[in-house]
């Protein structure tokens, strides 16, 4: 039997069927949540269900290609046909495109932002970009958010730490509402300065992890917590530290210079005063902080041959540091150290150094001395309170074997495991010469006027234990010294000028002021310029007129003829596309109501005075629709 002509034709055009192959395009993947709903149904009705050069069978194929999980379950038991693309597509919007509910997930989602326990970049970045993220899903959808600024402000400023938090609040007046715009800006702005300032990493789940209602909590008078303020180690920022605020002004200035900060924010160490963005003094107006303004009755400048009647006081622990001019003589507070034998991993002995301090309810141990000893851990979770109900956390313990160096008294103790146990002690080298020490006494500490780590800080559960019968008071200017199992340690206020001279000619060598330098006709021309053309608005903006150097203007050469030959081409390509056209008259028309810009008049073309520089237009389209603006070209050469 021959096949007839017509069923032949149907055999071909089935195999030809076959044979055709669905573009690739590349789809967004649909698995079958809400979020996604809503992105997936507007990508893909713009670039395949609107598209009339495919038929329903390819969409409906297009439509299957794209879908997984859950998405795909729901249309799996329909055959691939043009009528079942119309049923699949009504199915999938019946079941994932509820406004109602897409928006209820975005806003919850927003409102279950993790909140921060401390300053870190990775997490503000995160709260920046979930807020933004979900934001922009909801004004998609066409919800109001132009008028959710009050709400989303205080969502997200619920979530920032007690720092940032405080920060957030001195960068706005007294009477201002802020904007969501605002609010994120400053996030960035500030995850931005920690990332310069080393805070970019995530801290750890352990250090993050938050005190339950019975968790252990000890309070300690010294106690090290976080770095943030480069005086005292405290976690705020420099200008809020009593201790940098009790300071001298000169003292001030050297402490920030040696810290290496901005001396106008008094924050940031990415960048120079000069260079500064934030205010200037509010005294002089100069580039610096209105914490560093010099008086006029303040030494700014001494000779050389003149001895300044200024001194420091500083207190040894970073705790108690509190440093203040005196016309007398340079005092501190010696703190009791003592060295003491304490047992590693192996048995064997290893010098330590212990701080006895009665006023702390715990024992501390370093984290460096603890990888010495090699000891073994257990997990806690303790929070500590220090001065200014400042709060840090510790997740481990160890147990420490300790021995007299002079006798046979031992112990063992339970301490805490920190980073850092204090600062080095005491603060500043002593000359031995001023301490009247009798001859038949063994120190607990040999080496306690020289600064060096604190291994271990022995609190007021052993302090008054070691304490035995013999005390030594020579003179109010001297600590006392009293005798313990460790032998005898030396602790109080001691006046000396040991370290007075050496200070103050480090200090008087860094704030030497030189002579005024010889400026040329040039400088002092641009000097004077700026004094008389550089003014400030309400707004603390600063508006500065440039300077123009006749010579070099008279070099430049024509720059008419290439202006109008780019305004040319600009021209044509504006002709293509009216829209943009209109886009583009319409804010220059702006420009001339607001009075940045006039119209020429022809008899300036031949003024060697003027200058013409060439522009362009610059566009970017985000969510259908497309922003314009204008860029001047400033760097365009003229003829010569």
């Amino acid at each position: 039997m021959t096949p007839s002509p017509a069923g032949s034709r149907a055999s071909h055009t089935s195999e030809s069927s076959a044979q055709i192959r669905l573009a690739k395009t590349n789809l967004p993947e649909f698995f079958g949540n809400y979020e996604g709903g809503f992105p997936f149904f507007d990508t893909f009705h713009s670039m395949i269900h609107a598209n009339e050069s495919l038929d329903d069978i390819q969409r409906f194929q297009y439509l299957r290609a794209s879908l997984t999980g859950d998405a795909k379950n729901i249309i799996s038991s329909l055959e691939i046909s043009a009528v079942n693309y119309g049923v699949a597509w009504s199915l999938l919007k019946e079941r994932y495109d509820n406004k109602r509910v897409i928006t209820q997930i975005h806003i919850k989602a927003i409102m279950d932002l993790p909140s921060m326990s401390r300053e870190n970049a990775c997490e503000l970045r995160q709260i920046v970009g979930g807020a933004s993220r979900h934001v922009r899903a909801l004004q998609a959808l066409k919800r109001p958010t132009s008028h959710w600024d009050d709400l989303l402000v205080h969502i997200l400023s619920s979530k920032l730490d007690a720092v940032t938090m405080r920060e957030w609040q001195n960068s706005l007046t007294a009477t201002e509402l802020p904007s969501f715009k605002q609010l994120l800006d400053f996030i960035i702005y500030h995850s931005q300065m920690l990332e310069s300032t080393g805070k970019s990493s995530a801290p750890s789940s352990k250090n993050n992890a938050r005190v339950s209602s019975g968790a252990k909590r000890q309070a300690v008078c010294v106690a090290s917590v976080g770095l943030k303020c480069s005086h005292c180690g405290e976690e705020r920022l420099i200008y809020h530290c009593q201790k940098f605020l009790a300071l001298a002004i000169p003292q001030r200035i050297a402490e920030i210079r040696k810290a290496k900060i901005c001396m106008n924010c008094l924050r940031s160490t990415s960048h120079i005063a000069s260079k500064c963005s934030s205010g200037n003094c509010k005294v002089c107006k100069m580039k610096h902080n209105s914490l560093l303004h010099l008086t006029e009755d303040a030494p700014q400048h001494q000779p050389k041959e003149e001895k300044p009647q200024q001194t420091t006081t500083s207190a040894s622990s970073p705790a108690t540091v509190v440093t203040h001019s005196t016309s007398r003589s340079d005092e501190c507070v010696l703190l009791a150290t003592a060295i003491v034998y304490a047992y590693d991993r192996e048995g064997s002995r290893k010098p330590c150094r212990v701080l006895l301090d009665c006023g702390s309810q715990a024992n501390f141990i370093s984290k460096k001395f603890l990888d010495t000893l090699n000891l073994q851990t257990r997990s806690s979770n303790i929070s500590i309170s220090g001065i200014n109900n400042t709060t840090t956390r510790s997740s481990l313990i160890t147990q420490v074997r300790l021995q007299s160096r002079i006798n046979t008294f031992a112990t063992t103790l339970d301490c805490i495991v920190t980073d850092r146990v204090t600062d080095k002690l005491p603060a500043f080298a002593l000359k031995r010469s001023a301490f009247e020490l009798p001859r038949n006494i063994v120190l607990a500490d040999p080496q306690f006027n020289a600064p060096a780590d604190v291994d271990i800080l022995i609190g007021a559960e052993l302090f008054w234990q070691v304490l035995c019968v013999g005390q030594v008071k020579t003179s109010t200017n001297h600590p006392t010294l009293q005798k313990t199992r460790f032998g005898w340690i030396l602790a109080g206020r001691l006046v000396t000028n040991a370290q007075l001279d050496e200070q103050l000619s480090r200090f008087w060598a860094i704030e030497t002021i030189e002579g005024p330098d010889n400026l040329t006709a040039d400088e002092v021309r641009c000097e004077q310029h700026f004094q008389d053309n550089t003014t400030r608005t309400a707004q603390g903006r600063y508006i500065v007129k440039l300077p123009f150097k006749e010579q070099v203007i008279e070099k430049i050469g024509d720059t008419m003829e290439i202006a109008l030959k780019r305004l040319r081409g600009l021209e044509k390509r504006l002709a293509r596309d009216p829209n943009l056209r209109a886009q583009y008259n319409q804010f220059l028309d702006e420009y001339l109501a607001l009075g940045h810009m006039k119209q020429v008049e022809d008899t300036t073309q031949d003024d060697k005075g003027s200058f013409y520089l060439p522009h362009h237009a610059v566009f970017k389209t985000t969510a259908g629709a497309t922003k314009i603006r204008v860029v001047f070209d400033a760097s365009c050469k003229g003829t010569s």
